[in-house]
């Protein structure tokens, strides 16, 4: 239930970013912002902005999540996958979005593992407009248990 709640926020998030008219590029954090994203685990759960959006004009930005530096969580090998493009939502009757396709031949964002841990940093190209990227963030905490969280990255328009 609370991942639908979370999706359905998300392609409401979406629906804003794509329409210029209620969401202005001026209204963007700054790239630096956006480029840094903080990351932060509260009662279990990963806290990441869940749509990063870069302007058309933003070409090869560095992406670079961090983690607070007191040795509580770390980044697994694996911490950032990007599973893909999406291409088409399904959506139930409710407004909840049952089913995202995805197109996993993405080569448009790099990622690897940095700082012992600490650090995840991806490339993105961002050569292909309006396209709408889903990844995977994992961090793990001191007795090994992984907590996982599933934002998007998107290339305006």
């Amino acid at each position: 239930m609370k991942k639908s709640i979370l999706i359905a926020a998300a392609l409401g998030a979406l629906a804003l970013a794509g329409c210029k008219s209620l969401y202005p590029k001026r209204y963007l954090p700054t790239l630096e912002t956006r480029q840094n994203p903080e990351v932060t685990v509260v009662n279990g759960m990963i806290n990441v902005p869940y749509v990063l959006i870069f302007k058309s004009d933003e070409r090869d930005v560095v992406i670079t999540w961090r983690l607070p530096d007191d040795r509580k969580f770390r980044f697994p090998k694996n911490g950032i996958v990007f599973e893909g493009a999406v291409l088409e939502q399904v959506i139930r009757r409710e407004g909840v979005a049952a089913a995202v396709a995805l197109d996993p031949r993405q080569t448009e964002i790099t990622c690897k593992a940095q700082d012992g841990g600490l650090t995840f940093s991806c490339l993105n190209r961002n050569a292909k407009r309006g396209v709408l990227y889903k990844y995977t963030i994992r961090v793990r905490d001191e007795t090994g248990k992984e907590l996982v969280r599933d934002p998007f990255v998107m290339n305006d328009l």
